[in-house]
């Protein structure tokens, strides 16, 4: 099959820091301040049209009193950002949920260029409203009805690709729903045990994302062509079986990607539990999977042999298997494809829930 060419300017990346600026959060947040301008001048590197925005959250009332959200939308100019930046603080808190969720929800609305590489870091430490009912101010989730998965289903159908920094050991009970949130957009979580690495992990994860987002014209070509041959046959097909078949393709091709690494290792896979999350639509479903698992805060979800260390981007690298389900999974969100889950809770894609018109 020939391939279209991607519709993508790779000159151009629109990149938004969500950050929990509640009190335990002051070291990740000097970090930020301290690198911001040179955060913005290494990605420029690969990217010359490089925009920032800021997406700073607390908590509800009467949890914290001074702010839930506040947006900074897009901006060129790294001096105003640098402003934004150096204007955040880390108190107050409250609970141990945040407001993650309305964080996320404002994350979806910020205004992104068609054509650019859009990306959204989150920063945290504490988990959303809804989760863990334990210590929760609101065991039912937002107070506005803001639902994170439905905030990350609705990045992904957007091409807006999320990075979950968990600050650990604090994640350590959650960690599976970040990686799930990530997932949904074909983002990636990524552990961190020392803020001093944040930075260079927010660098290497953009110029990632800006070499995957030259390759989406490839994923969403190889898609559609593959739901007309399914309609046409009548087949149905499973997610990961598709994402093999498009990695044979690319790399049978030659094309290379850029990677981030930690100790010279990709980044760990995406863990059974953190795909469970990403299937899932709404925060009830969520707690009542963290629920059934025996004392969540008391146990590890994963392991970490990826945390922190040295962060490097590896360059034209062959594209691995887990990239190629990430722009998979993306290509099939922004089209808007069903799914359905089999015995064995796979994603799969039926012939007759195609639309006609793709």
């Amino acid at each position: 099959m020939d391939y279209l060419e991607p519709r993508h300017d790779s000159e151009k990346i629109d990149l938004a820091f969500i950050v929990d600026c509640t009190g335990s959060m002051g070291s990740y947040i000097k970090q930020v301040q301290k690198h911001v301008q040179y955060i913005a001048e290494t990605i420029a590197r690969t990217s010359f049209d490089v925009r920032l925005a800021l997406i700073e959250y607390r908590d509800h009332p009467p949890q914290d009193r001074s702010f839930i959200t506040r947006i900074h939308d897009f901006t060129s100019d790294v001096k105003e950002m640098k402003t934004w930046v150096d204007q955040m603080a880390a108190s107050g808190g409250g609970d141990w949920p945040e407001a993650v969720a309305d964080a996320l929800q404002l994350g979806t609305r910020l205004s992104y260029r068609k054509q650019s590489t859009k990306m959204c870091v989150l920063i945290a430490d504490a988990p959303p409203h809804g989760l863990d009912e334990n210590g929760d101010g609101f065991p039912d989730g937002c107070p506005k009805g803001h639902d994170p998965l439905a905030a990350c289903h609705l990045m992904a159908q957007k091409g807006i690709v999320l990075y979950c920094i968990g600050c650990e050991p604090s994640v350590d009970a959650f960690r599976d729903f970040l990686i799930g949130l990530a997932h949904i957009t074909g983002g990636q979580y990524v552990p961190l045990r020392q803020a001093k690495t944040l930075t260079k992990v927010i660098i290497s994860a953009a110029q990632e994302e800006v070499s995957l987002e030259k390759l989406m014209g490839h994923a969403t070509d190889f898609v559609h062509l593959k739901m007309i041959e399914m309609k046409h046959k009548k087949t149905n097909v499973k997610v990961d079986d598709l994402a093999k078949e498009f990695h044979d393709k690319l790399r049978l091709t030659g094309i290379k990607s850029d990677a981030l690494q930690m100790n010279d290792k990709p980044l760990d896979p995406v863990t059974p539990d953190g795909k469970q999350y990403s299937h899932m639509k709404k925060m009830s479903e969520a707690k009542a999977f963290y629920k059934s698992k025996k004392n969540p805060r008391g146990r590890y979800h994963g392991k970490l042999g990826n945390s922190d260390g040295s962060v490097v981007i590896n360059q034209h690298m062959e594209i691995s298997e887990p990239q190629t389900e990430r722009l998979l999974k993306r290509a099939i969100a922004i089209k808007k494809l069903p799914v359905t889950y089999d015995e064995n809770k796979e994603m799969v894609i039926t012939h007759d829930t195609i639309p006609d018109k793709l």
